[in-house]
Formats: structure tokens, C-alpha cells, sequence
């Protein structure tokens, strides 16, 4: 008899340790979303793949690519997609690549988006990129 109460507590602790883990996942998750809609001065994500594109763009040093580079440093390295999340709130709110990954709902929509710059980051097109990707948005949208 004592040894099912056992059992039984270890369970109960397992299954609180997985709710707590799984609210504060979606509590981060939620003050990424809030940080980088916060940004009154973003910029379209048309204009700025319009400007990453043309080669005579006379804006093109204003082109900053560091947030989807960062994503590739993360694909390549196997980091944590809330992390990068994180990261990229904290960092780069007001980029309009922040805001288009936050409004897109799934892997397709994002690469979609992207597609113009496949180019510069294939790595991202590719099966790691993929996966990591599903994994950002299976862990997003599963909230």
C-alpha cells in the first residue's frame, strides 16, 4: 500500500514539474510577442527584402541582417528556438524580419516570406533549417 502512495506522489510531482515548465514556456513566449509588437516604428517587410535585393539600392547599408543571421547561427549550432526568440525580442523588436516571424503562423508562411532571400540563407531553406523551424513553430503555436 505505501509503495503505490509512492508511486503515485512521484507522479503527481512529475506531472507539476511539466505544467510549470509548460507556463513558463508560454509566459516567455508571451512577453517576446509583447516586446517586439511593441515597436511603433517598424518597417514593412516587403520594403526592407525591396531594398536587401537591389544591388543599386542607394539604402542598402541601412539593410541590417543580423536577426536572420542570428537564426542561422542558431540552425547550424542546434540552439534552442525560445532562446532565440528571446534574443532577437530583446535585440532587434523594432526589425521588420522580428515582426514578420511573430505574424506568421506556420513553417510554410515564414518561408514563403523569406523566399526572396533564399539566396543568402539557404540554410535556412534546408532539411536542419526545416526542422529547427518546425520545432520553433510546433513549440509556438502549441501553446
Amino acid at each position: 500500500m505505501k509503495l503505490d502512495n509512492i508511486e503515485f506522489l512521484k507522479e503527481e510531482i512529475i506531472r507539476k514539474d511539466l505544467q510549470i515548465i509548460r507556463n513558463i514556456y508560454k509566459r516567455d513566449v508571451l512577453i517576446v510577442e509583447e516586446r517586439i509588437k511593441k515597436c511603433k516604428n517598424c518597417r514593412d517587410w516587403r520594403n526592407f527584402v525591396r531594398i536587401a535585393k537591389d544591388d543599386n539600392c542607394k539604402n542598402k547599408e541601412k539593410v541590417e541582417f543580423a536577426p536572420i543571421n542570428i537564426m542561422c547561427m542558431f540552425i547550424e549550432n542546434g540552439g534552442d528556438p525560445l532562446l532565440y526568440l528571446k534574443t532577437i525580442s530583446v535585440s532587434y523588436p523594432e526589425h521588420p524580419f522580428s515582426q514578420m516571424l511573430i505574424e506568421c503562423e506556420n513553417v510554410s508562411q515564414f518561408l514563403g516570406n523569406l523566399r526572396p532571400l533564399e539566396a543568402k540563407f539557404n540554410i535556412i531553406f534546408l532539411d536542419d533549417g526545416k526542422k529547427w523551424l518546425s520545432e520553433l513553430f510546433e513549440n509556438y503555436m502549441n501553446m
